[in-house]
């Protein structure tokens, strides 16, 4: 430590004897260059001296004020490193430019504040070099490690072959170390992909055993239960005469065998359908996938054994309880049953005048399903005979005349006929207002107009003849009582309400379709929250309709149909295939089927089950009206026949309306 403080100091020494002591004058210049050349060294070898230099130059002042922290050489005024420094009488140190800039205004020291004159200011060869190279080391710090590496390597470096050798060794052993770390990494990742791929499989073949099972056990049961029709026939045949049993063997074992199977000549369905089996298998093929979900689903529900289950019909099973393969099964028969569509009527609107429009935006059956009603924008409710429209002729060209017809203000929206009284039937327009009418006088009995914007949605409650609902582009849901004028309850919501209806087993629990892609839930009981907004549609919903208790239909112009759980408060199912992408195209549901309209002009139905259409028609036929430009065309409104869910009913947005069996 002595050593090195006698080496600092004789460092000052030097340095107050060329550059740093006070009286330093322009006179002696001669003695510059050799001390320039003296101290001309590189800082990054000689960091011991760098150092020394530093603390001497501080001592004698000729970085006193430049000097901030320990190791850094800075101009006090640009508080950067020094470029040209010079030396004032007073022994601070500061950059040419800075220090010139600042004696051009003020004749003093930025320091001490003593005199300074321009040409009283020397050069600081020794701090300008010095600051130099610490900016040198400086931002050679701040290099990455192959910059650094490139730097030593360059010529100012001057390695010898021996360092170049050293240097060359250790980067290859670097390279195999970084080549080993690179594929432990790569082997660690695909290790994992492989564990967690291996663990899915293991998984996706357990629950394959596990189907396998089923099926096995599944057909077991089923070919049993076969060979006891068979049985059942055979003895059934030797007890009856030879022509009674020509007779009516075939129907006897038809009525015994609901459901059971075919007989083997596969001329028909064994489940009175009259489907033929080839047309059965054909449904089964189109929609494999849906009904191997279905199946699985059925099958393995609640059951925690592949034990046999019997089917339901079997000659010893006659009452047992419903079995996973029993539910399906049903669901197989129901879904095999019908496979087209065929048109039993068409009722065709007058001529409507050029420029005009006659889209028919609802068509409500009655309760008893003997009269239907009709109404859009040709703002007038229609009452027709459902049994003179299915009577008369299939070609007719002339409309038929309504049964009853009533003219309205505006246009219309919706229509919803009363569960109790036959002659009351509701309705909703454009310009707000809900409406009670009498359809036997063809008046309005009541009209409530608190809704703002137009109303899009109107439903009678099944199980409470006072109450109606109404949903409006205002935001709001209100609740309406046939014995009071004003509104019984108000629902807010944040976005336009489209549709609503009650769920007809319980008219606390109301569904709302807005245009918030949600469907609100509500218990009118408790209505500071729904009870749940169901969420998956991608654009406004249009319709809601109940297909039971606990399931909920819905269509959105996202051109889907979806199905959910109210109870469990989960989707169940997404049904695609038509188009719908702006226009309200009807939805109507029956126990098994729902049935939409398409922007396409075509007429859908839907099995619950499956994702699938299970039946589409084109709305138009060749060589009718409207044929040539059917695709601009689109179905507006549709209704299944309440007592024969076989039966629709559907409109198109020229007008036309005609009636389809599912056959």
């Amino acid at each position: 430590s002595v050593r090195g403080a006698a080496r600092a100091a004789r460092a000052g020494e030097r340095l107050e004897a060329h550059c740093g002591a006070p009286g330093h004058g322009a006179g002696e210049g001669a003695s510059r260059p050799a001390a320039k050349n003296r101290f001309r060294m590189d800082a990054e070898a000689r960091p011991s001296l760098v150092q020394a230099a530093l603390a001497a130059n501080k001592s004698a002042g000729g970085g006193g004020g430049g000097a901030g922290r320990t190791g850094e050489v800075h101009c006090p005024i640009c508080r950067g490193n020094f470029v040209d420094a010079f030396v004032a009488p007073c022994g601070h140190s500061f950059c040419h430019t800075c220090i010139a800039t600042h004696l051009s205004t003020r004749a003093n020291c930025p320091e001490c504040g003593a005199f300074v004159a321009t040409d009283k200011l020397t050069p600081n060869y020794a701090l300008t070099q010095l600051s130099k190279a610490l900016g040198d080391r400086e931002e050679g710090e701040m290099l990455d490690p192959a910059a650094r590496l490139r730097r030593a390597l360059s010529e100012e470096a001057r390695l010898d072959l021996q360092e170049v050798r050293q240097l060359v060794g250790a980067l290859m052993v670097h390279e195999e170390r970084l080549k080993q770390e690179a594929t432990e990494a790569k082997l660690s990742v695909l290790l994992d992909f492989l564990h967690l791929t291996r663990e899915e499989k293991l998984s996706e073949a357990q629950q394959l055993r596990r189907e396998l099972d089923f099926l096995s056990a599944d057909i077991q049961v089923v070919q049993e239960q076969r060979r006891r029709f068979d049985t059942l026939r055979k003895m059934q045949r030797e007890r009856d005469s030879p022509g009674a049993a020509a007779i009516f063997g075939g129907s006897a074992m038809a009525a015994h065998g609901s459901g059971a199977g075919a007989d083997h000549d596969g001329s028909a369905v064994g489940m009175g359908t009259g489907v033929s089996l080839s047309a059965a298998k054909q449904r089964i093929a189109g929609a494999v996938d849906d009904l191997e979900q279905v199946y699985t689903s059925a099958r393995s529900e609640g059951l925690g054994s592949v034990e046999p289950q019997a089917v339901e019909g079997a000659p010893d099973q006659q009452h047992s309880g419903k079995s996973g393969l029993g539910t399906f099964m049903d669901t197989l028969a129901t879904f095999t049953r019908f496979t087209r569509l065929r048109e039993s009527a068409v009722l065709r609107p007058p001529a409507a005048p050029r420029g005009s429009t006659n889209i028919i935006s609802s068509i409500e059956f009655d309760c008893m399903g003997e009269y239907f009603a009709t109404a859009g924008v040709s703002k007038c409710i229609s009452v027709y005979s459902f049994s003179d429209l299915i009577n008369s002729s299939s070609g007719t060209t002339e409309p038929s005349m309504p049964s009853l017809e009533s003219s309205t203000r505006s246009k219309l929206s919706c229509l919803c006929w009363s569960h109790f009284q036959r002659n009351q039937l509701a309705s909703s327009d454009y310009e707000g207002v809900v409406t009670l009418w009498d359809i036997d006088a063809a008046t309005p009995v009541m009209e409530y107009d608190e809704h703002e914007k137009r109303v899009w949605s109107v439903d009678c409650a099944s199980d409470d003849a006072k109450l109606m609902l109404s949903g409006s582009d205002d935001c709001r849901c209100k609740l309406w009582s046939t014995q009071q004028q004003g509104s019984v309850m108000t629902l807010e919501l944040k976005a336009n309400v489209c549709c609503v209806r009650f769920n007809p087993h319980n008219s606390n629990h109301v569904a709302l379709g807005s245009a918030d892609h949600h469907v609100h839930y509500y218990d009118l009981r408790h209505t500071r929250y729904p009870l749940q907004a169901f969420s998956g549609h991608t654009k406004a919903v249009s319709y809601v309709r109940f297909m039971s208790e606990t399931e909920l239909a819905s269509a959105s112009t996202d051109n889907t149909l979806k199905l959910w759980d109210v109870r469990q408060n989960c989707l169940t199912k997404t049904l695609r295939g038509h188009v719908n992408e702006k226009n309200f195209i009807g939805l109507s549901t029956g126990p098994n089927f729902l049935a939409c309209g398409s922007e396409t002009n075509e007429l859908f139905v839907y099995h619950k089950r499956c994702s699938r259409p299970a039946m589409k028609r084109l709305f138009t036929s060749p060589g009718e009206i409207g044929y040539d430009n059917a695709k601009q065309l689109f179905i507006s409104a549709v209704c299944w026949r309440g007592t024969d869910p076989t039966q629709i009913l559907a409109a198109n947005s020229m007008g036309v309306i005609k009636a389809f069996s599912m056959v």
